[in-house]
């Protein structure tokens, strides 16, 4: 039997530029990765691309905006450990479709998986 507490979930924020506004301002995506299968969904946030740090996941700056994405962000990955945590307390190993669905519920965002 495989230690679930050892497969590790990952969690990724990124920005999709394939997607942007008519604003100029791009969507910022969730992947979530367990046992190399992945989930990705909007966050429903858009930032301007050029205030992201791609290596953080998270936005540039200390303005109002900038921590305001930014404690959203730690949100969404604070809920989703939680999660994650549940299903290892259960003996179980989460699927990445099955965090992400959770954390819809736990969000109430209408998630789009593209």
């Amino acid at each position: 039997m495989t230690n679930t507490c050892n497969i590790p979930v990952h969690i990724l924020f990124y920005l999709r530029n394939s997607k942007s506004n008519k604003a100029g301002l791009t969507p910022i995506y969730c992947r979530i990765t367990v046992n190399s299968k992945r989930s990705e969904f909007s966050l429903k946030r858009y930032v301007d691309k050029s205030r992201w740090n791609s290596s953080g996941g998270l936005m540039k700056g200390s303005k109002e905006d900038a921590r305001t994405i930014n404690t959203y962000l730690e949100d969404v990955k604070v809920k989703l450990r939680q999660i994650e945590n549940n299903f290892h307390k259960e003996g179980k190993l989460p699927s990445a479709v099955s965090l992400r669905m959770l954390i819809k519920e736990k969000t109430g965002l209408c998630l789009i998986n593209d």
